[in-house]
């Protein structure tokens, strides 16, 4: 295999873990210590991750950093 190609499979690899990490340990651990109930998790995580993908297809030109502080914002338990 070639270097590009075992950088390209790695990188592959290691944005799918992020991705999960995020969308189904932080997100839903925010969310279920905010009280909401699983089948809100899992549509609330679902709905995150759906959006922050289109955008790429949609041709919006907002980086996608930008919707994950909005969507942590938005699941922190307010005190």
């Amino acid at each position: 295999m070639s270097p590009l190609k075992l950088v390209a499979v790695l990188a592959a690899l290691i944005a799918g873990f992020f991705e999960e990490t995020l969308f189904r340990g932080v997100l839903m651990d925010r969310l279920a210590a905010a009280g909401r109930s699983p089948a809100l998790h899992v549509l609330i995580s679902g709905l995150v991750f759906g959006g922050l993908h289109f955008y790429a297809f949609a041709g919006l030109r907002q980086p996608a950093a930008t919707h994950v502080k909005a969507t942590w914002a938005s699941s922190c338990p307010r005190t």
